[in-house]
């Protein structure tokens, strides 16, 4: 059981984000991210590579977590920007969006995923079968920790 109160939440829907609404409510899901002086850009010309995927995790009709897919390796996917609604950490959307995302990158060839984790999100991604990897990639957040896992 992934812990969702499928009652009070809704099923979750992992899927693309639809319409102006769902892409303010990405952008500031993904300005979280980001510390005090960083610059996020909304317009950034990687979500519209068509090697790119970005989607959403909805529930009750409310996006809940966001991240990209990008397949631009043919053996992994690269997770960026994943983040899930403070409010709704700790109540299994994040590991159901990882799964949903994990086998959309199978489904897409793919046999490993990479990601740079937070500090704070090292141990979530531990949970669900990800360890610290060597990637010539560095995280944005001079703390974080290069992760991955073979799906």
């Amino acid at each position: 059981m992934d812990g969702i109160d499928r009652k009070a939440e809704g099923a979750p829907v992992f899927r693309t984000p639809g319409g102006v609404a769902e892409w303010q409510a990405i952008h500031a899901l993904r300005r979280l991210l980001f510390e005090p002086g960083e610059t996020y850009d909304p317009a950034h010309p990687d979500d519209g590579r068509a090697d790119h995927h970005v989607r959403v995790l909805a529930a009750g009709g409310t996006v809940i977590g966001t991240l990209r897919i990008d397949l631009t390796d043919p053996h992994w996917a690269a997770f960026r920007l994943v983040v899930v609604e403070p409010a709704k950490r700790n109540r299994g959307f994040g590991g159901a969006m990882l799964a949903a995302a994990e086998a959309f990158a199978r489904a897409a060839g793919r046999q490993a995923v990479r990601l740079h984790a937070k500090p704070d999100a090292v141990q979530f991604y531990a949970r669900h079968g990800y360890g610290p990897i060597d990637w010539a990639e560095p995280p944005r957040d001079p703390a974080g920790v290069n992760m991955g896992k073979i799906l």
